[in-house]
């Protein structure tokens, strides 16, 4: 269970010290092209990788505000 709170701009420091790093062991891909009737279809990654939105230069929880993300 979770819920989803609107906080201050002001808080995003605090934010930024969760992490946004994980591994990529597997992935969707999406089969047809109707809406009304797609299929996801799970594949795994081979081999896995570490998906770290941290590392990205420039990025980060921080700059979400100026980057129009939130």
């Amino acid at each position: 269970m979770f819920s989803v709170v609107e906080e201050p701009l002001d808080r995003l420091a605090e934010h930024a010290e969760i992490p946004i790093r994980f591994e990529v062991a597997s992935f969707f891909e999406v089969e047809g092209d109707d809406p009304a009737s797609v299929y996801l279809r799970e594949r795994r990654a081979e081999p896995a990788w570490v998906k770290d939105y941290d590392a990205l230069k420039g990025e980060g929880t921080t700059r979400w505000a100026e980057q129009g993300v939130l």
